[in-house]
């Protein structure tokens, strides 16, 4: 007789670093936060609503401004929510001083790199923005505000965003983004955010189609 054996298929993996410069610690930052006085910073992956991994880096101990690239490896391919929380003592302890999130897609031969960076906002954006659902289905929806030079903008804690459906008879969205699709049909989703007293809305907004 033979015995019959198996193993599971290979699971291409890739890697998401996340690249941040610490402010000096005697130098006020300008823009929305103020983290001169950050000490560590804590960046989770996640699947869906799915904790993945995490990385967590504190500031280098001279208190200069220096940058530093945390990375997290043998993520399988595909797409990625992810956040981030920057707080004022070191591994992850203490108040949370800044706050973000942003999606994040991990490719085998091309690592996924992000800027993660504090300022003024510049635009939002909002991910995905096309996404076919069957009637049940739900959707995670990430937004995020992004600096002038692209890199995801480090807001203040609690910052909220504001979600509607154009069509909730279709597909509603709750309170964090997260779509369920009712029947079949088109909705719109879009989200509003104030950041430093000015309000930002996607020029994008997310079509649901459900089938």
């Amino acid at each position: 007789s033979g015995c019959g054996g198996g193993s599971d298929a290979p699971v291409n993996t890739g890697q998401a670093s996340f690249t941040f410069t610490w402010p000096a610690t005697n130098v006020d930052t300008p823009g929305l936060v103020n983290l001169r006085s950050a000490q560590s910073l804590r960046v989770e992956i996640l699947f869906g609503t799915t904790y993945v991994d995490h990385v967590l880096v504190n500031r280098p101990a001279d208190g200069q401004s220096q940058t530093t690239i945390s990375t997290i490896t043998g993520l399988p391919v595909g797409d990625y929510r992810f956040t981030v929380s920057v707080f004022d003592t070191v591994n992850g302890a203490g108040n949370a001083l800044a706050e973000a999130a942003g999606v994040v897609t991990v490719a085998v031969e091309t690592p996924a790199a992000k800027t993660l960076a504090t300022g003024d906002a510049d635009h939002v954006m909002l991910s995905p923005r096309n996404v076919t659902l069957a009637v049940n289905g739900t959707v995670q929806l990430t937004a995020f505000a992004m600096t002038p030079t692209h890199a995801i903008l480090l807001v203040p804690v609690g910052t909220t965003f504001t979600w509607i459906s154009d069509t909730p008879a279709v597909a509603t969205v709750d309170a964090t983004g997260r779509v369920t699709a009712l029947t079949t049909g088109t909705a719109t989703i879009n989200t509003t955010v104030t950041l430093g007293g000015t309000a930002y809305t996607p020029m994008s907004p997310a079509t649901i189609t459900v089938n």
